[in-house]
C-alpha cells in the first residue's frame, strides 16, 4: 500500500503557540498603533489606538459620522508616517469618494502641528498616491480584492513581479477600479481656495519588477450593503455560511506575518424603529427580548418615562447584529445623544456623539511590570469604555 503523501499534523506545544504570538505582538508594536486622530478616542477609549493584525468594525448612526471617522483614521495614519499606505475599498463612485478623501487629508494636515498649511497641496498629493481605492458592489468582490493583496504579498516572498497598486485594483468580477477625475471641492477660504489638488495617478498595466507595497490599514466602507446583496441574493443558509468563511479568512488575513498585520476597518450603520410602537405600553409587562450584551449599548435600556426621541436614539442596534459582529476583534458603536436632560426630555437641543466599544475580544496587548520571569504581557479589556466627541469644520474631536 502507498504511503499517505499528507500524513496528519502534528500538534504543537502551547508554549511554541504562545511564543509565535508574542514575536507575532512585539512585531506589530513595533510599527506602533493606528490612530484615529482623536485624542479623547484614541487615550482612553482605545487604550493608545487601534492594534495593527485586527477587524474593527465602526456602526454609526449616520452614514457621515463613520465615513469621517475612517477616513480621519487613514489621513492621520498617512500623515504621520511618510511610508505608510492604506487602501479603502467602498461601493462608491469615484467622483464621490475622493472629494471626501481630499478634505479629510487636508483637515488633519492642517490640524497636525507643524508646517500647517505650507505646502499642503504636495503633502496632500503625496499622500494620495499612498493610497489604493477599489469599488466593489459585493462580497464576492471585497474577496477578490483580499485575494489581490494576498497574490501581492506571495509574489513578495517569491521575489516575482506585481503591477503597482497605489492608485488602483485590477478590476475583477464584482469589483471595478477607480481613478481620479473630479475637481476638488472649495476648501476652507483663503488657504484652501489656492489649492488645486492632483488625482491619484492610474495603475500602470506595465510591470515595475517590484511586489507593491502592503496596505497598513484597508478601510472598508457600507458593510451593510454588501451584507444586504449577500443575503437578498442568495439563501439564508448559504449567506450565514459564506459569512463564517470570510470572518475565518479575516481572521487568518490580518494575522499573516508575510501580510505585514494590516488593520481592516468595516463601516457599517445601525437599525432603530422609525417610531414608537403604539402597542408598547401594552406590552411592557411581556418580557422583553433583549439584544446580545455585545451588541447592546451601555446606555440601553432607555431610562422610564423618556420622550420617544431620546428613546430610539438609544435603542440603536448594528446593523446585521451578530452576523457582522462575527467577523470583528473591536466594535464601535457612535450614536447621538442629547447633550442635556432637558434636551432629552423635549426632544431637541443640541447633541454629542458617543462613541464606545460594544465587544473587545483581543484588548489591548501591554508590557507589565518585569519580575522574575521578565516583561510579561497583560491584557486590557477596552468593552463599555466611551469618551463624547464632537464633529467640527468635518474632524471628530473631542467634545
Amino acid at each position: 500500500m502507498a504511503q499517505n503523501a499528507n500524513p496528519p499534523l502534528q500538534p504543537l506545544p502551547a508554549s511554541v503557540l504562545l511564543e509565535q504570538e508574542l514575536a507575532r505582538k512585539n512585531l506589530l508594536c513595533k510599527k506602533g498603533n493606528i490612530r484615529t486622530g482623536c485624542k479623547e478616542l484614541d487615550e482612553y477609549v482605545l487604550l493608545g489606538g487601534l492594534e495593527r493584525g485586527s477587524v474593527v468594525g465602526v456602526s454609526a448612526e449616520e452614514e457621515e459620522m463613520g465615513m469621517l471617522l475612517g477616513l480621519q483614521t487613514v489621513a492621520n495614519t498617512l500623515g504621520r508616517n511618510s511610508m505608510a499606505r492604506a487602501m479603502v475599498v467602498t461601493t462608491l463612485p469615484a467622483n464621490v469618494l475622493l472629494p471626501k478623501l481630499r478634505m479629510a487629508l487636508v483637515r488633519q494636515l492642517c490640524a497636525a502641528p507643524g508646517d500647517g498649511v505650507r505646502n499642503l497641496q504636495g503633502r496632500v498629493g503625496e499622500c494620495l498616491e499612498r493610497i489604493a481605492i477599489a469599488r466593489v458592489f459585493d462580497i464576492d468582490g471585497l474577496w477578490e480584492v483580499l485575494g489581490e493583496l494576498e497574490d501581492t504579498a506571495s509574489a513578495a516572498d517569491t521575489g516575482g513581479p506585481q503591477p503597482d497598486q497605489g492608485a488602483t485594483t485590477a478590476q475583477k468580477p464584482g469589483t471595478r477600479a477607480e481613478g481620479g477625475g473630479v475637481s476638488s471641492q472649495d476648501l476652507d477660504h483663503d488657504a484652501e481656495e489656492r489649492l488645486s489638488f492632483p488625482e491619484p495617478p492610474t495603475a500602470d498595466p506595465v510591470s515595475t519588477g517590484a511586489p507593491a507595497p502592503l496596505p497598513d490599514i484597508i478601510l472598508i466602507t457600507h458593510a451593510s450593503s454588501l451584507l444586504n446583496a449577500l443575503f437578498t441574493g442568495r439563501d439564508k443558509q448559504a449567506a450565514h455560511d459564506s459569512m463564517l468563511r470570510l470572518a475565518a479568512h479575516l481572521h487568518h488575513f490580518t494575522r499573516a506575518t508575510r501580510l505585514g498585520g494590516p488593520l481592516v476597518m468595516f463601516l457599517n450603520s445601525t437599525t432603530a424603529p422609525a417610531h414608537p410602537d403604539p402597542a408598547a405600553a401594552q406590552d411592557a409587562a411581556r418580557p422583553a427580548r433583549h439584544p446580545e450584551p455585545t451588541l447592546r449599548s451601555i446606555f440601553s435600556p432607555a431610562p422610564p418615562r423618556q420622550a420617544a426621541h431620546g428613546y430610539l436614539a438609544r435603542r440603536s442596534k448594528p446593523s446585521f447584529g451578530m452576523v457582522f459582529a462575527q467577523m470583528l476583534d473591536l466594535h464601535l458603536l457612535c450614536t447621538r445623544v442629547p447633550r442635556t436632560r432637558a434636551g432629552a426630555a423635549a426632544g431637541d437641543g443640541s447633541f454629542a456623539w458617543v462613541v464606545e466599544v460594544l465587544l473587545d475580544e483581543m484588548g489591548m496587548y501591554e508590557t507589565g511590570a518585569a519580575g522574575e520571569r521578565g516583561w510579561r504581557w497583560r491584557r486590557s479589556s477596552r468593552e463599555q469604555r466611551w469618551a463624547a466627541v464632537d464633529v467640527e469644520d468635518g474632524r471628530v474631536v473631542d467634545a
